[in-house]
């Protein structure tokens, strides 16, 4: 008996962490069964996984369904089962645990569907098809046809996580192949939020503790490089958070993990371990979503937006972990001007990134349940994106969907945040009103029907600046070109622009000695040649005194030249800025950063 396990992920770079639960289910199930494991993306020609998947002949088929990729794994479903008529077809997955026996109907070629959890349901399965022994029906959570009619058992009965997971994690490290992995150390939320499936378990329940930090164990010995932690609230537990994370630190290495959290349940005494943590080794995302109380009182979110703030603010001091905060627009209550009020909340935090995501009325949902209430028009077809509603037209959604464009290629790439701060806070309001102008000048002329590279958005935000703010333009120009010297090293002429800000070979040579650059040895010792310094050091000179618009961002502007040195052989591990040093003459010592 041959299994096949297939999904497919949004992008390369992810992976399915359900398939590997289902293969290590089914180790100790019926003998003489093999197990296999397809992943593919949806960017993959569905011609070529199909044929794959064909030439695989397997007996039982098992596809992994979300919202991304249920319409491809339908019509892969749909095609095969015509020529595969023996291959037993089973879905599973949080798009078809909903309205199951509808999508049942519709696709004739699908044989089962598991609803909720599979860990137990699925073993139970493969053992009934390979023995036609026991009764069908005492499978919870599974959905099959019986004659002309479909027999819906429910939801699956919830898994112990004590005891019905067994150890999966060196077989998935395995075939990793450098993408992330994905990892639970629990399941369910303590929150209600209406927009999301977990709110319609109760309560949260947890893998044992000894076996999450020896699976911590094996992902650092093993150079896994990225972990993504998908609990829902990843900090719910305050012990349990603060053993997990210690442990993390404590072990070292070289991975970074990436949790979910609730910013305003972070104590004092986490804040104060995250200090002792290596600069990047945690991402955190924090949900804000909407800053409206009767928003966040119609989604069932409870949440402080006062210790939020707080506590963003905290461990952004730290200096060590990357946060990233999210906002979704189209929620009840919340109109266009009010979600500008959020934005501003959230992007004054500071954060690495802030995430500006699209209501989406899931299956099974609350929101979507009473989605008439709000006047909610959304598309039928996954991912089931707000189109309108009460509070905020079409036509709004579409302006907010230019502005999150201007959000991700300007601000979270991270690689514009001194000019972003020039900008908004010598000429805007409010951050939003900045994105909102950029918005209209991108799309006015066309901009988002190109690629660009990042070089490009330099010269392009410089174009926006001129003819949109036009005010000390040529210390802009500064900021831009210090800014951009900070990733990206580059010698002589800027293609474009008439000043040149490279030295001569003599200046050059003169700042190193007075820097004391000139003295840098190799590890063993040996000093470094010129030649070699040149290969991880350029120096740059500006007509401004951008040190000190960098300390005042609102100062009057000094036209005065200054050299600023770019060491790339020092990047922070973070931002991954060049460490630089501001140079003010050949005849003095400058201000390293």
């Amino acid at each position: 008996m041959k299994i096949l396990l297939a999904g497919l992920n949004s992008q390369y770079i992810h992976s399915n962490l359900a398939l590997y639960y289902l293969k290590s289910s089914c180790r100790n199930g019926v003998p003489g069964v093999r197990v296999d494991i397809h992943e593919y993306t949806i960017n993959d020609g569905l011609d070529l996984i199909k044929g794959q998947l064909f030439e695989q002949k397997p007996d039982i088929m098992a596809l992994s369904c979300y919202i991304w990729n249920i319409e491809q794994v339908l019509e892969i479903v749909t095609d095969l089962k015509k020529v595969m008529k023996q291959t037993v077809f089973v879905l599973g997955g949080p798009e078809v645990s909903y309205e199951t026996s509808r999508l049942m109907a519709e696709v004739p070629a699908i044989d089962f569907v598991i609803r909720g959890e599979g860990e137990v349901a699925f073993p139970l399965l493969v053992e009934y098809i390979c023995t036609r022994q026991g009764d069908i029906n005492d499978i919870s959570g599974l959905v099959y046809r019986k004659g002309d009619g479909i027999i819906d058992r429910g939801m699956a009965r919830s898994v112990d996580l004590t005891k019905d997971v067994p150890e999966f994690l060196d077989d998935y490290i395995d075939n990793l192949d450098s993408r992330i992995l994905y990892y639970e150390s629990s399941r369910g939320c303590p929150f209600n939020c209406s927009y999301c499936l977990s709110s319609l378990t109760q309560g949260v329940k947890y893998f044992p503790l000894d076996r999450v930090k020896e699976d911590l164990d094996l992902m650092i010995e093993r150079g896994v490089k990225r972990v993504k932690f998908v609990d829902r609230t990843f900090n719910c537990h305050a012990q349990r958070f603060k053993s997990i994370v210690e442990h993390i630190i404590n072990r070292g290495g070289q991975t970074s993990f990436h949790f979910e959290m609730a910013a305003h349940l972070l104590e004092d005494d986490a804040i104060e371990l995250l200090k002792t943590a290596p600069v990047g080794m945690f991402q955190f995302e924090i949900g804000i979503q909407s800053t409206k109380s009767k928003t966040l009182k119609a989604i069932n979110r409870t949440t402080d937006l006062l210790k939020i703030e707080d506590r963003v603010k905290r461990v952004k001091q730290t200096g060590k972990v990357r946060q990233y905060l999210d906002l979704i627009a189209g929620l009840p209550w919340e109109d266009y001007r009010r979600f500008k009020e959020s934005f501003n909340f959230t992007y004054n935090l500071k954060p690495d990134k802030v995430h500006l995501g699209f209501l989406k009325l899931l299956k099974g949902s609350g929101l979507r349940e009473e989605a008439f209430r709000h006047g909610y028009v959304f598309s039928q077809k996954p991912p089931y994106q707000v189109i309108e509603n009460n509070y905020i037209s079409y036509a709004e959604i579409l302006r907010l969907k230019k502005v999150e464009d201007m959000v991700d290629k300007f601000y979270n790439s991270g690689r514009f945040n001194y000019v972003l701060d020039f900008i908004i806070q010598r000429y805007f309001t409010q951050p939003f009103e900045f994105f909102e102008r950029l918005s209209d000048f991108w799309y006015g002329q066309g901009y988002q029907l190109k690629n660009h590279s990042q070089y490009t958005l330099y010269h392009l935000l410089m174009e926006f600046y001129r003819r949109c703010i036009n005010q000390d333009v040529e210390l802009f120009q500064d900021m831009v070109l210090f800014q951009y010297f900070l990733y990206y090293r580059m010698e002589g002429n800027i293609p474009g622009l008439k000043q040149d800000y490279s030295v001569d070979k003599e200046t050059f040579n003169m700042i190193l000695k007075e820097t004391g650059l000139d003295r840098r040895r190799y590890s063993d010792g040996k000093l470094m040649s010129m030649k070699q310094l040149k290969k991880h050091i350029t120096i740059k000179v500006f007509s401004h005194d951008i040190s000190a618009v960098l300390k005042d961002i609102k100062s009057s502007p000094v036209k005065r030249k200054l050299y600023i040195i770019f060491d790339y052989s020092k990047k922070h591990p973070i931002t991954k800025e060049a460490c630089f040093i501001f140079h003010n003459s050949t005849k003095g010592k400058g201000n390293n950063k």
